[in-house]
């Protein structure tokens, strides 16, 4: 009897996901996040994994990329962001082209605790705590606030479920987007939401593509993408562009211009190698949005 308790103890350990600590590339992991209304005019699902290793500074980072499919290799690679590490129940993001390193989570904090994430202020407050259930795991969940009346929610050793690389969801102002987290993953198990038959990744991978155009295809061109040289956008049959903004994947406003014109240029000195989403409106009210990509 004791024999078999043991084998279904066994059993019960192995069918269950542990997760006890942030993942690392050795776990393939995958985060897709949804995005949607806002400046976009059509939804945005983004895959980000952790893929290799990197040494900077003497300190290992699994490096964090965007995919164009839960599968990580070289070929399915869309955009390198930096490094991710971990310690002390802390998450650590080595941005490549700022060359700094800043706090992206701490799971060891508790309730009133303040969490500073880099040295220029930026911090948030945990005002609640509870808990969720994945995979017969139980995980703390955060619940942020900060300075500027913005909102986060963190799943413990799985990350903010309002985007991948941002602390706070909604900035006070530049019309974002709504994001949230609808699938999780590593070493191939569904482990977030945590559905068994849930499929969510192809529930919305053909909304993944560095190279995409919506709202009004057949009138309007943008070129080239990835932007080497300066791009240009161009709308066709009579059509003009009256406003063109310019956001980087955080929200932040960079470029928002008033115009008359069938064409617009976007100047790549300015902008750090990234994804950037164009928004504009044309003289007849529609909206048109591209994600590009300045290399």
């Amino acid at each position: 009897m004791k024999k078999i308790f043991y084998l279904l103890l066994l059993y019960s350990i192995a069918g269950n996901a542990q997760l006890v600590s942030f993942p690392t590339h050795t776990d393939k992991p995958v985060w897709g996040y949804l995005s949607q209304g806002g400046y976009l005019s059509s939804p945005i699902f983004s895959l980000y994994g952790l893929l290799g290793d990197t040494v900077i500074n003497t300190l290992t980072y699994s490096k964090l990329y965007s995919f164009k499919d839960t599968i990580l290799n070289k070929s399915n690679v869309i955009y390198f962001h930096g490094g991710m590490r971990v310690s002390d129940g802390k998450v650590y993001f080595y941005n490549i082209h700022s060359k700094q390193e800043n706090l992206l989570y701490d799971f060891s904090k508790s309730i009133n605790d303040t969490i500073k994430f880099n040295d220029i202020g930026d911090y948030a407050v945990i005002h609640k705590v509870d808990t969720i259930v994945l995979k017969g795991n139980i995980h703390k969940r955060f619940y942020l606030n900060d300075p500027n009346e913005g909102t986060g929610k963190w799943i413990e050793n799985i990350g903010s479920e309002y985007g991948m690389l941002v602390n706070m969801l909604y900035p006070t102002d530049n019309n974002p987007p709504s994001t949230a987290l609808t699938c999780f993953k590593y070493n191939a198990v569904n482990y977030y939401p945590g559905d068994d038959n849930c499929d969510c990744f192809n529930d919305y991978i053909s909304l993944v593509t560095p190279v995409k155009n919506f709202g009004l295809n057949k009138n309007v061109l943008f070129f080239p993408n990835p932007i080497s040289i300066d791009s240009k956008i161009q709308l066709l049959n009579g059509y003009k562009l009256i406003s063109a903004i310019v956001f980087d994947m955080k929200g932040t406003k960079l470029i928002d211009r008033e115009i008359n014109s069938s064409e617009y240029f976007i100047g790549r000195e300015g902008l750090i190698n990234g994804i950037y989403i164009f928004y504009g409106i044309t003289n007849n009210g529609e909206k048109v949005s591209y994600q590009f990509i300045k290399l």
